[in-house]
């Protein structure tokens, strides 16, 4: 156990140094980012959380696929600087106009069954067992709707977290950038699982105290404090994972 501790350590030392190393290099792309995210928002604004139709499945798939663009150069970008490399803002963006259709596919294949798991969500299935015992229904109604969903939601990003950086900076096609990225972390998911709870983490209290704070554009804020940290978690955990399965 304080072995795992260590390098849960590490990865995150290593992490925040390249981060605060990157930030400012990274900044134009978040700037970037941050108004197109804003123009989606005006554009196609997010409808009511129980208010699941069209536009709430255009606004996902717009941001879902604009992160991924933006992400394919701040991945690059941020790879060099962990490898002690620099980079014109050129080559970033050659190299990833070149890279970023393959994550933004790879993205959509990971977010597919969450998209398959919300349309599942609104069919009442009461409809289907109309001559079902009740506790039948209410145990079926669980499993397709929390214990599916949330074992989707664990094992994807987690089996495929560092698929990105394997199509970013080792030249993989999306297929082979998510099971190279499941081979890997399947040798060291312990370390993995614990590495993405932690960033879950860090995620929901920033989230949770920008809202507390009650300031204004808080998606901005933890896009700006955000976008580029998970890149650097994720090339400091490929690093990590090859290092460590050779």
């Amino acid at each position: 156990m304080s072995n795992l501790i260590q390098t849960i350590a590490r990865i995150y030392t290593k992490t925040i140094h390249l981060y605060a190393n990157s930030f400012f290099n990274a900044l134009p792309f978040i700037l970037v980012l941050i108004g197109c995210e804003f123009l989606i928002n005006k554009i196609v604004p997010l409808p009511p959380e129980t208010e699941i139709n069209v536009a709430y499945f255009v606004h996902i798939v717009a941001y879902t696929g604009l992160t991924a663009f933006f992400v394919s150069f701040m991945l690059i970008l941020i790879d060099h600087k962990f490898n002690q490399q620099e980079l014109a803002y050129s080559e970033v963006i050659r190299r990833g106009f070149k890279r970023c259709l393959p994550i933004i596919l790879s993205d959509f294949i990971i977010v597919l069954p969450f998209f398959c798991l919300i349309l599942l969500a609104q069919v009442d299935i009461t409809q289907f067992l109309r001559n079902a015992r009740p506790d039948f229904i209410f145990t079926l109604s669980m499993i397709s709707l929390f214990v599916i969903p949330l074992a989707v939601a664990c094992v994807f990003p987690i089996m495929f977290c560092v698929t990105g950086v394997l199509i970013a900076n080792c030249g993989a096609s999306a297929i082979e950038g998510l099971t190279q990225s499941w081979r890997l972390v399947l040798q060291r998911r312990l370390e993995t699982i614990f590495v993405m709870l932690i960033f879950g983490g860090i995620s929901i209290a920033l989230a949770w105290l920008l809202h507390k704070l009650q300031l204004p554009l808080v998606s901005e804020f933890e896009t700006l404090l955000l976008s580029s940290f998970y890149p650097s978690l994720m090339v400091v955990q490929h690093d990590y994972l090859t290092s460590n399965n050779a």
